[in-house]
């Protein structure tokens, strides 16, 4: 019988345990991010809790947009993409900037790292401004393979041609006077830095649902 009563207690603990476990959010930034889009995002997902992981090309410091360059401003992210496995996480949140040109678009292991996120199940896939022109690029770079046609999303208006055109996605501008974003399943877009808050917590409100 007291083996019983231990056994019952060692299994409730543990999923008690399980209960807590903070939820982990795995952040993609590039050289030249845009500032509101990263730290708007992490301190809201900072305040619920999240553990928060940080990756970039080549890992290391990474700079913002050449505008927003202060000492305060750098990140140094924890991995690189190559060093990236999406084991464990909840999320994925990719940030957007300048650099998206030349750190997300044509990076196939930045591709790859997208596709497994949005096959896994329970993933939040989030991609803001500028990042969202991955949706077109990804293992599609000659326009022949579009990954997420027909699929809702928003996006940066400078990116709003290759998602509709390379990508066939079905896009979505909204009200230019109010921060938007879209939901479709799983994957989470917004349009631009004005729209980082609500993009974090539409991400949050997600990432919420999720059981660990």
């Amino acid at each position: 019988m007291k083996i019983i009563i231990i056994i019952l207690f060692l299994f409730i603990t543990n999923n008690s345990f399980a209960d807590h476990e903070p939820k982990k959010v795995l952040i993609i930034l590039n050289e030249g991010f845009q500032i509101d889009e990263y730290f708007t995002p992490k301190k809201l997902f900072m305040d619920q809790g999240y553990q928060i992981v940080t990756a970039s090309r080549y890992g290391g410091l990474v700079k913002p947009g050449k505008k927003y360059i202060l000492d305060s401003n750098l990140v140094q992210t924890d991995l690189s993409f190559d060093q990236v496995k999406l084991d464990g996480y909840n999320a994925i949140a990719f940030v957007g900037g300048g650099g998206a040109w030349s750190d997300y678009f044509p990076n196939k292991k930045l591709h790859e790292i997208l596709m497994q996120a949005v096959r896994k199940k329970e993933m939040i896939v989030g991609l803001i401004c500028a990042a969202t022109g991955l949706l077109a690029t990804v293992n599609n770079l000659d326009g022949s393979s579009p990954q997420f046609k027909n699929r809702m999303v928003t996006g940066y208006q400078e990116v709003e041609g290759m998602l509709k055109f390379l990508g066939k996605v079905q896009y979505i501008g909204g009200d230019p006077e109010k921060p938007f974003v879209v939901e479709d399943g799983s994957l989470i877009t917004a349009r631009d830095p004005g729209s980082s808050k609500l993009f974090a917590e539409t991400m949050i409100k997600r990432i919420n649902l999720i059981k660990n």
